[in-house]
């Protein structure tokens, strides 16, 4: 399972790599669900790396459907839930796990001059760096507990509060959500982020016929949006060490990895025409194998390294939270999100 661990860069854009002697410098930021309720405040030396931040969009909606179904059998308050690493939470005493009621929270930017974020009262999460969903979603499921006024509960021994609660976490591992759906030009297909409990995919909706395909999956957590070819009929999507270009007429798929897979966090995708041009990130930050792949002829071309490298700002990777609706290029489907017994999902509407 991924972790809310810290990495080297920066989200958006590359951070240099600190200095030998340097002091590290804490960053941090606060991911928000979309109903402005779950708040989850990850952290970085130096910077944010994408792998952290994307999961933990994710998340924060995945937690606010188990907080949506806890608040309709009123087992909790309506009060926001902020998730944090304790180790740099903004808060005094001792930096223990657990799950607490507390009548003022804060989500901390780090070392940096953006101002706290004052969330007031909430409910308070508190997890190592190295966590998996499980033990999340084991302190959502007994935050039920603080309400009997019990105000704090300390976490010694995660495995047995797990344990305790593998019936109640059992019946969020079909959980399903849906994200950023992403029209090709031509407006004929759709791709969209499909997470489900911790893992992500991405999926092709053909309009015309409602067929749904299942690209093959990466290795490991998705850090850049995917991207379509300017003719609608490749799709790039990538990991920290993977490229992979979906041939939505063929059927067929290729995968890129780099020559040095020593590196950092980061790969950069974007079509120019007919050829794709990608990016591994080899030295956190500092440099990077450069390819282009002609869709074409299938030619592969390694460039000299950090020679053009691909348009870092349309990987705004905030958007795979978006639940707006999104309308095809030719105006004629409109993709939006409705929820079905809990789970959030995209529907195609047809608008002529």
């Amino acid at each position: 399972m991924r972790t809310l661990a810290a990495a080297v860069m920066c989200i958006g854009i590359v951070a240099a790599s600190a200095a030998p002697g340097v002091a590290s410098v804490l960053v941090g930021d606060v991911i928000e669900s979309s109903s402005e309720r779950v708040f989850i405040n990850v952290f970085g030396n130096h910077g944010i790396s994408m792998t952290v931040v994307v999961p933990a969009i994710h998340e924060a909606e995945a937690l606010d459907v188990v907080r949506r179904e806890l608040l309709r059998h009123k087992k909790i308050r309506d009060l926001p839930i902020l998730v944090v690493d304790p180790s740099h939470a903004p808060y005094g005493g001792p930096r223990s796990v657990g799950i607490s009621h507390e009548q003022e929270c804060a989500a901390s930017y780090g070392e940096t001059t953006t101002p706290t974020k004052y969330i007031g009262e909430c409910y308070l999460i508190k997890l190592r760096p190295m966590h998996s969903l499980e033990d999340l979603l084991a302190m959502m499921v007994a935050l039920p507990d603080l309400s009997r006024g019990v105000g704090r509960i300390d976490v010694e021994d995660p495995a047995a509060f797990r344990a305790a609660r593998s019936k109640e976490i059992r019946r969020y591992r079909n959980l399903t959500l849906h994200f950023d759906p992403v029209w090709s030009p031509d407006g004929k297909r759709l791709v969209y982020t499909a997470w489900r409990y911790g893992k992500i995919r991405f999926e092709l909706l053909e309009p015309s016929s409602r067929a749904v395909t299942r690209l093959e999956p990466l290795d490991g957590y998705m850090i850049a949006r995917p991207r379509w070819s300017d003719d609608s009929r490749f799709i790039a999507y990538a990991a920290s060490q993977m490229v992979k270009i979906f041939d939505a007429q063929m059927r067929t798929t290729r995968t890129f990895r780099p020559k040095d897979s020593s590196g950092g966090m980061q790969t950069l995708i974007q079509f120019e025409g007919a050829r794709l041009r990608f990016a591994f990130d080899i030295n956190w930050g500092g440099g990077y194998e450069v390819y282009t792949y002609d869709t074409g002829s299938r030619e592969l071309q390694l460039l000299a390294p950090n020679t053009g490298l691909p348009d870092a700002g349309g990987h705004n990777l905030y958007r795979h939270a978006s639940m707006r609706p999104a309308r095809s290029p030719t105006g004629r489907h409109v993709v939006i999100f409705t929820f079905v017994s809990g789970q959030r999902r995209i529907e195609l509407k047809a608008l002529q």
